[in-house]
Protein backbone atom coordinates (compact mmCIF):
# COMPACT_ATOMS: atom_id res chain seq x y z
CA UNK A 1 0.00 0.00 0.00
CA UNK A 2 2.99 2.30 0.45
CA UNK A 3 4.34 1.72 -2.52
CA UNK A 4 1.37 2.58 -4.37
CA UNK A 5 0.77 5.63 -2.31
CA UNK A 6 4.14 6.69 -3.07
CA UNK A 7 3.90 6.05 -6.78
CA UNK A 8 0.39 7.32 -7.54
CA UNK A 9 0.23 10.16 -4.57
CA UNK A 10 3.34 11.54 -3.45
CA UNK A 11 2.12 14.72 -2.49
CA UNK A 12 -0.46 12.60 0.32
CA UNK A 13 3.43 11.18 1.49
CA UNK A 14 5.04 14.70 1.16
CA UNK A 15 2.03 16.04 3.19
CA UNK A 16 2.61 14.10 6.46
CA UNK A 17 3.73 16.09 8.96
CA UNK A 18 7.19 15.41 10.84
CA UNK A 19 7.60 14.61 14.51
CA UNK A 20 7.45 17.16 16.92
CA UNK A 21 11.21 18.94 17.18
CA UNK A 22 11.96 17.75 13.81
CA UNK A 23 12.78 20.63 11.43
CA UNK A 24 11.92 19.17 7.69
CA UNK A 25 12.55 21.60 4.46
CA UNK A 26 9.31 21.94 2.40
CA UNK A 27 8.91 19.99 -0.62
CA UNK A 28 8.65 21.34 -4.46
CA UNK A 29 6.81 19.15 -6.67
CA UNK A 30 7.93 19.47 -10.31
CA UNK A 31 5.46 18.39 -12.99
CA UNK A 32 7.16 17.31 -16.15
CA UNK A 33 5.10 16.13 -19.42
CA UNK A 34 7.91 14.23 -21.38
CA UNK A 35 6.30 13.56 -25.22
CA UNK A 36 8.41 11.35 -26.70
CA UNK A 37 8.47 7.78 -28.23
CA UNK A 38 12.15 7.48 -28.44
CA UNK A 39 12.85 5.16 -25.64
CA UNK A 40 16.56 5.93 -25.29
CA UNK A 41 16.16 9.89 -25.27
CA UNK A 42 13.63 8.94 -22.60
CA UNK A 43 15.66 6.90 -20.42
CA UNK A 44 18.50 9.75 -20.92
CA UNK A 45 15.71 11.86 -19.69
CA UNK A 46 14.97 10.16 -16.95
CA UNK A 47 18.95 9.61 -15.60
CA UNK A 48 19.17 13.15 -15.82
CA UNK A 49 16.28 14.03 -13.64
CA UNK A 50 17.53 11.15 -10.92
CA UNK A 51 20.68 13.22 -10.64
CA UNK A 52 18.64 16.22 -10.22
CA UNK A 53 16.68 14.74 -7.70
CA UNK A 54 19.46 13.48 -5.64
CA UNK A 55 21.48 16.94 -6.14
CA UNK A 56 18.50 18.72 -4.98
CA UNK A 57 16.50 16.58 -2.18
CA UNK A 58 14.14 19.58 -1.29
CA UNK A 59 12.10 18.63 -5.09
CA UNK A 60 10.25 16.01 -6.57
CA UNK A 61 9.69 15.52 -9.71
CA UNK A 62 6.91 13.79 -11.50
CA UNK A 63 7.16 12.86 -15.16
CA UNK A 64 4.11 11.90 -17.19
CA UNK A 65 4.84 10.64 -20.44
CA UNK A 66 2.23 12.18 -22.78
CA UNK A 67 1.39 11.87 -26.72
CA UNK A 68 2.61 14.37 -29.40
CA UNK A 69 -1.18 15.15 -30.40
CA UNK A 70 -1.67 15.71 -26.68
CA UNK A 71 0.75 17.85 -25.97
CA UNK A 72 -1.01 21.36 -26.76
CA UNK A 73 -3.75 20.18 -24.73
CA UNK A 74 -2.65 19.50 -21.70
CA UNK A 75 -5.23 19.72 -18.82
CA UNK A 76 -4.80 21.54 -15.62
CA UNK A 77 -2.68 21.65 -13.65
CA UNK A 78 -0.11 22.42 -16.24
CA UNK A 79 2.39 20.86 -16.03
CA UNK A 80 5.54 23.34 -14.96
CA UNK A 81 8.52 21.53 -18.03
CA UNK A 82 7.40 19.52 -21.22
CA UNK A 83 9.98 17.89 -22.41
CA UNK A 84 9.50 17.03 -26.49
CA UNK A 85 11.38 16.30 -29.71
CA UNK A 86 11.54 18.73 -32.47
CA UNK A 87 8.65 19.39 -34.49
CA UNK A 88 5.95 18.69 -32.08
CA UNK A 89 5.39 22.44 -30.78
CA UNK A 90 4.25 24.15 -33.71
CA UNK A 91 3.14 26.80 -32.11
CA UNK A 92 4.55 27.61 -28.80
CA UNK A 93 3.93 30.68 -27.81
CA UNK A 94 0.34 29.51 -26.39
CA UNK A 95 2.08 27.21 -23.98
CA UNK A 96 5.26 27.92 -23.38
CA UNK A 97 6.67 30.43 -21.42
CA UNK A 98 9.76 32.58 -23.34
CA UNK A 99 13.14 32.25 -22.29
CA UNK A 100 14.98 35.10 -24.13
CA UNK A 101 15.51 36.76 -27.46
CA UNK A 102 17.37 35.19 -29.80
CA UNK A 103 17.51 38.34 -32.46
CA UNK A 104 17.38 37.23 -36.31
CA UNK A 105 16.89 33.19 -35.76
CA UNK A 106 14.24 30.85 -36.23
CA UNK A 107 15.69 27.28 -35.29
CA UNK A 108 12.97 25.11 -33.78
CA UNK A 109 15.69 22.16 -33.22
CA UNK A 110 17.08 24.55 -31.05
CA UNK A 111 13.90 25.61 -29.18
CA UNK A 112 13.74 29.17 -31.43
CA UNK A 113 10.13 30.04 -33.11
CA UNK A 114 10.49 34.07 -34.58
CA UNK A 115 13.44 35.29 -32.92
CA UNK A 116 12.22 34.15 -29.19
CA UNK A 117 13.77 31.13 -27.24
CA UNK A 118 11.06 28.75 -25.81
CA UNK A 119 12.90 25.95 -25.38
CA UNK A 120 16.86 24.75 -24.58
CA UNK A 121 18.08 21.61 -26.06
CA UNK A 122 18.65 18.62 -23.99
CA UNK A 123 21.86 16.41 -26.02
CA UNK A 124 21.83 12.14 -25.18
CA UNK A 125 24.89 10.59 -25.11
CA UNK A 126 23.64 8.59 -28.57
CA UNK A 127 23.08 12.20 -30.49
CA UNK A 128 19.36 12.46 -29.61
CA UNK A 129 18.00 16.38 -28.99
CA UNK A 130 14.98 17.21 -27.10
CA UNK A 131 13.83 20.44 -26.32
CA UNK A 132 12.89 21.14 -22.93
CA UNK A 133 10.60 24.27 -22.09
CA UNK A 134 8.93 25.85 -18.78
CA UNK A 135 5.02 26.08 -19.68
CA UNK A 136 3.67 29.41 -19.59
CA UNK A 137 1.17 28.94 -16.57
CA UNK A 138 4.10 26.82 -14.64
CA UNK A 139 3.55 26.93 -10.71
CA UNK A 140 6.58 26.40 -9.89
CA UNK A 141 8.07 28.42 -12.64
CA UNK A 142 11.72 29.50 -10.62
CA UNK A 143 12.76 25.66 -9.79
CA UNK A 144 11.48 25.05 -13.63
CA UNK A 145 13.81 27.78 -14.37
CA UNK A 146 16.76 25.91 -12.32
CA UNK A 147 16.31 22.62 -13.63
CA UNK A 148 16.52 23.88 -17.31
CA UNK A 149 19.94 25.35 -16.06
CA UNK A 150 20.63 22.28 -14.49
CA UNK A 151 20.13 21.23 -18.27
CA UNK A 152 22.75 23.66 -19.94
CA UNK A 153 24.95 23.24 -17.26
CA UNK A 154 25.26 25.84 -15.74
CA UNK A 155 24.79 24.87 -11.97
Amino acid sequence: MLCALLVYAPELIASVRAPYGVITPDRILLRIALCTSDSDAASAFLKEVSSYQKEHSSVHLRVTRVQADQISQLPDPQPDLVVFSAGDVQSPQALLAPLRSEEGLDDPNQGIWAGMRYAVPFRTDGGQTLLCAACAKAREREEAQAFLSHLLGET
